[in-house]
């Protein structure tokens, strides 16, 4: 395998570390690390030699370009992914090089469309919301509906999570909220058809998997999602998605309600607000991120009902991970040229093998027809 260097900006961060833990386990890629502060001693050990540090400054154009220059493949692990927005992923572009994007920032996809045909015929590949929400969330159903399925009736998921959010985090987490409706939306899909709901009078307590149980969930359906569900004719499908915790629930319905999103200041405001929500919903408690997913179908020609959940508890080392598979199916040429959704990489059994050898396993209740017993399989 040709060695390629692989430059993640961010790389000292809660995400960037994790990626570069599992780059240096699973790879034998040179890695630069990119970002405003040197790594700290800790870092250089965890790198074992294998890794360099290059200043970069991404809202400066010299500095972000002298860093491209360097990389064959650039993980962009700096925030807020709503205030970076494209300008990573187009320096990237102008440098001939692969991009992957751990961020949901949706209006990234939407600019590098225009040059989709470009980077074909470069060879060039990005790969965008490759982290957990959006990313893994939309991988999941995809590859659970794609091993247990060939026709799909109904689909009802669920995911919900808490975490000790940084501020950028928050930021996200707090401009969703504001722009729903730009890349998620509060809609179902009802005997194929699309209907638009109410975000909070559509809400449902839905009864989950230990540790969590019941849980207030509402209806956000993401564009990537929409897109699977529309390409199976899924005919009854609904997604319910909430924060993991009393404290964030009200912080973000009060931005989303109060309209404190509408400039950056009062997203950094929020993100504050969501940070100390988040915090307060954290004391004695584990932070932890659930994707629970009820489908009713077909498996040759016979009836087939699936429940699978997927729970783990540290949500910066999921989202490093996922975002350092990408670039290692980039680098080992496992994804075409273009530019993608992470649920539009063609061998997402590929990607979700690679990811459930990280100490990850679904639990799967699987029953073929309606008189065979429930069984379970972990993998």
């Amino acid at each position: 395998m040709i060695k390629t260097t692989i430059g993640i900006i961010g790389g000292c961060g809660q995400v960037g570390q994790k990626a570069v833990r599992y780059l240096i386990d699973e790879t034998s890629h040179n890695i630069l690390l990119g970002g405003r502060n040197t790594p700290d001693d800790s870092m250089k050990k965890q790198a074992q030699g294998r890794s360099s540090f290059m200043p970069v400054d991404i809202f400066q154009d010299k500095s972000l370009s002298a860093f491209c220059d360097e990389c064959d493949i650039l993980i962009n692990c700096a925030g807020p992914s709503a205030v970076v927005g494209d300008r990573v992923a187009m320096a990237a572009l102008k440098h001939n090089i692969h991009y992957v994007d751990p961020g949901g920032h949706n209006p990234i996809y939407h600019s590098l469309t225009a040059h989709n045909e470009e980077m074909k015929k470069k060879g060039l590949i990005s790969v965008l919301a490759v982290g957990i929400l959006p990313g893994l969330s939309e991988l999941f159903p995809i590859h659970e509906a794609n091993r247990s399925f060939d026709t799909i009736l109904n689909m009802e998921y669920s995911y919900i999570g808490r975490d000790r959010w940084t501020h950028n985090s928050a930021y996200d987490i707090a401009w969703g909220v504001g722009n729903i409706g730009k890349g998620e939306a509060s809609i179902i899909y009802e005997q194929g058809k699309l209907k638009e709901v109410n975000l909070f009078t559509s809400g449902k307590t839905v009864q989950l998997p230990p540790p969590l149980g019941k849980r207030k969930l509402f209806p956000v359906f993401r564009e990537e999602l929409r897109d699977f569900v529309e390409s199976r004719s899924i005919k009854n499908a609904r997604v319910y998605g909430n924060n993991w915790g009393a404290w964030v629930s009200l912080a973000t319905i009060a931005v989303r309600l109060l309209h404190w999103h509408g400039t950056q200041r009062q997203l950094h405001q929020s993100a504050d607000l969501i940070v100390k929500a988040a915090r307060r919903d954290l004391q004695d408690k584990m932070p932890g991120f659930m994707l629970h997913l009820t489908m009713q179908g077909t498996k040759n020609g016979q009836p087939m009902s699936l429940a699978s959940t997927l729970y783990f508890e540290d949500t910066y080392r999921a989202t490093g991970i996922c975002a350092a598979i990408a670039a290692r199916m980039i680098a080992e040429g496992n994804i075409p040229a273009g530019r993608h959704w992470a649920s539009q990489i063609p061998n997402t059994e590929a990607f979700m093998n690679l990811f459930q050898q990280q100490k990850y396993t679904i639990i799967r209740k699987q029953d073929p027809d309606s008189t065979s017993p429930v069984k379970k399989a972990a993998i």
